[in-house]
């Protein structure tokens, strides 16, 4: 059981990192987000840093449907990844280390 809950926390853990990263590289390469953007007279824009691109409706909604995701993964999937995974991997290498120390 411990196994498969340290395989889940590495797995979620990387899902995590690798949706971030799509979204900082999406992101850029459209120009922005749509949590920084605007919707004007019917246009949607994604901005970065004060600058305004227009996209189409789907991407604007791709958009903050992403950063969406990429934030809440951030805020909850990592720690969650760290309680099934990681933390108990550190404990369980500190446990092997003493056993082979010479006695």
């Amino acid at each position: 059981m411990a196994r498969a809950r340290h395989t889940a926390g590495r797995l979620l853990a990387l899902v995590v990192v690798i949706n971030f990263v799509t979204f900082l590289v999406v992101g850029h390469w459209l120009g922005g987000s749509a949590w920084n953007g605007k919707v004007e007279a019917g246009k949607f824009f994604l901005a970065d840093h004060g600058r305004y691109t227009e996209v189409t409706e789907g991407v604007y909604w791709y958009s903050w449907w992403h950063t969406m995701i990429a934030s809440i993964g951030l805020l909850l999937g990592m720690p969650v990844a760290f309680l099934l995974g990681f933390g108990r991997e550190q404990h369980h290498q500190k446990e092997s280390d003493q056993a082979a120390l010479p006695k």
